[in-house]
């Protein structure tokens, strides 16, 4: 759901749990592709004057 990979770890001695190996893979490039598609200029960075 929130589009993390979660994978199950082994609980340390004397632990009773533990938190899950944790893996962030992001998105692929033809969702970034579509993001600028559908946004036009809104999130372009002006250009820094020298």
């Amino acid at each position: 759901m929130d589009g993390n990979v979660k994978k199950k770890a082994a609980p340390k001695e004397n632990y009773k749990y533990v938190a899950p190996e944790l893996e962030q893979p992001g998105y692929g490039e033809e969702w970034y592709h579509r993001i600028i598609e559908d946004t036009g200029d809104q999130f372009l960075m002006p250009q820094e004057e020298e």
